[in-house]
């Protein structure tokens, strides 16, 4: 089949680039969130993050329980400062928890994708039935990751031809 996926950027390359944002969230958080929002949109960036990411986020929600525990815990005559430790610390893990979150549907999204990969490009599969059935989702899934794949480049030379529910790979 001669819809050949585009190749993805190197383990190296995306390790540097997460590991920017990571550094960034550890060491001056603003821009880091600013980073991290902009990775979070990046479809293809959240389907095969670096294994130590998750490390990073979770090294970012303790410094965030620190600093939630210094606004409860801190002299009663510096409030302001104790409020603001407490309000940064809940923002930070909050904000921690939900990247978890994303990161965990980032990796689902990312499995579903090999496997309708795989039935498209090694199996040869070009019926969109047939491809669900062989990645295990439903069609109407397996259309709508398709057109995701096609939209950030991992399948090229693809479109779905919805009236006849297949696949049609451009020569």
């Amino acid at each position: 089949m001669s819809g050949r996926s585009e190749p993805s950027p190197t383990h190296e390359a995306r390790y540097w680039g997460w590991l920017a944002v990571g550094l960034a969230l550890l060491l001056f958080w603003p821009l880091g969130l600013y980073q991290l929002a902009r990775k979070m949109k990046d479809k293809r960036a959240l389907i095969d993050p670096p294994d130590l990411l998750p490390f990073v986020v979770v090294i970012m929600m303790l410094i965030g329980l620190v600093g939630v525990i210094g606004g409860i815990v801190g002299a009663s005559d510096e409030m302001v400062a104790n409020t603001g430790a407490l309000v940064v610390g809940l923002c930070v893990l909050i904000i921690g928890t939900f990247v978890i979150a994303k990161l965990a549907g980032g990796r689902k999204d990312g499995e579903r994708f090999r496997k309708l990969r795989n039935a498209i490009l090694d199996d040869g599969l070009t019926e969109i039935d047939a491809i669900a059935r062989a990645a295990s989702v439903r069609p109407e899934v397996a259309i709508k990751d398709i057109q995701d794949m096609i939209d950030i480049g991992f399948l090229r030379n693809v479109t779905i031809d919805r009236s006849r529910r297949n696949l049609v790979v451009a020569a």
